[in-house]
């Protein structure tokens, strides 16, 4: 079973019932020694979470489709995992307001979560090589993909809430509304 601090951790972060119904699921799927192919389960059901999740923090397809930073992938009819997280974090900033106003890196973010979305993917797909049966790899599988959807989520949020904090800050500088006297005629 995974580590009780990870799970609670995430536990903490789900917004509603069917969230909680997945993870209970994925952890349960562990549980079934007599299932050869439980690991695949357990990351299947991991995956469906992360995709609730993202879906509830950038729900709307057509303002991601909008975003200058946008790229529509070939295989697919909407926006990636990876798309949800970036307008969750940042919406439509291009990666110039990102640099010249923000003064932030916007590749800094890319290269932060792009390895917890490969751990995320690791195992969902079912192969021969691929089934996990040693008891040990089966608790680093589930802590490793409960670390890695936490990592998504608490990068996501840590990078919002720095652009929500500098754009803030340009709200109240020198060169801000702020400094005109209104009330004068």
């Amino acid at each position: 079973m995974p580590n009780d601090d990870l799970v609670k951790r995430l536990e903490s972060r789900l917004p509603d019932d069917f969230s909680r119904d997945l993870l209970r699921g994925a952890i349960a799927a562990l549980a079934q020694q007599n299932v050869a192919t439980r690991a695949q389960h357990f990351s299947v059901s991991m995956r469906d979470l992360s995709d609730h999740m993202l879906e509830q923090l950038a729900p709307d397809d057509d303002a991601i489709k909008s975003c200058p930073w946008y790229e529509q992938h070939p295989k697919l009819k909407g926006p990636t995992r990876r798309q949800r997280a970036y307008f969750a974090s940042r919406g439509g900033l291009t990666d110039e307001f990102f640099k010249s106003v923000l003064k932030l890196d916007p590749k800094e973010f890319h290269t932060e979560i792009g390895p917890a979305f490969n751990e995320l993917n690791k195992r969902t797909h079912l192969k021969p090589d691929t089934v996990i049966s040693d008891p040990a790899e089966l608790v680093n599988l589930a802590n490793e993909t409960i670390s890695a959807l936490l990592e998504i989520l608490e990068v996501t949020e840590d990078v919002r809430n720095e652009v929500i904090s500098r754009i803030e800050g340009h709200l109240y500088d020198d060169r801000g509304l702020h400094k005109r006297n209104y009330r004068q005629s």
